[in-house]
């Protein structure tokens, strides 16, 4: 079943920035150019081995990061190589969010902000609140998009999530970003 959910977003996390990018708006065709383009320049590729590491342990992850880069598996989104969250924009947000029923939207600013304006759907609560509050949210396999007014509470609630196991944690970072 991860795998199945794992290959859905990337899906869908793909067709949207192809369609879109991360601004929301059609990406436009590029114009032809009739300059002579410059020979391609091979990059140079390092891997270093990670010590007792291999990437046939990792089975259990659902969010996959390339352990050269440390670059998430969902094209166009960006993850710390050092932390299980995954940073994504909102149209990646909002696709994953409409094509997966299970998906929890989790609005960690404080009851105010969250009364003045929610994304519909969305559940509260308070990133000070969210460690004694685990238990309210899906089994740690469920989907959990995170955000919050401006990025930092998001930031800070994903990194709880994901330190206290949940798999499969994406940081849309602020409200403004829904599509």
């Amino acid at each position: 079943m991860r795998y199945r959910t794992r290959v859905v977003v990337m899906m869908i996390a793909l067709t949207t920035l192809i369609t879109y990018g991360c601004t929301g708006a059609p990406t436009p065709e590029p114009e032809p150019e009739e300059s002579v383009a410059p020979a391609p320049v091979e990059p140079e590729v390092v891997f270093e081995p990670v010590e007792n590491e291999s990437p046939e342990d990792d089975e259990d992850s659902d969010v996959e990061v390339d352990a050269s880069t440390g670059a998430s598996a969902v094209p166009g989104a960006r993850s710390d190589a050092n932390s299980a969250v995954t940073i994504i924009c909102g149209v990646e947000a909002k696709e994953i969010y409409e094509f997966n029923d299970a998906v929890v939207l989790l609005d960690v600013r404080n009851q105010d902000e969250f009364d003045e304006i929610s994304i519909p759907g969305s559940v509260l609560i308070p990133v000070d609140e969210l460690e004694s509050r685990l238990s309210e949210l899906p089994d740690k396999d469920a989907i959990i998009i995170v955000y919050c007014r401006a990025g930092r509470r998001s930031e800070v609630a994903a990194n709880i999530l994901a330190e206290n196991g949940f798999t499969n944690v994406f940081n849309m970072e602020t409200i403004n970003n829904w599509a």
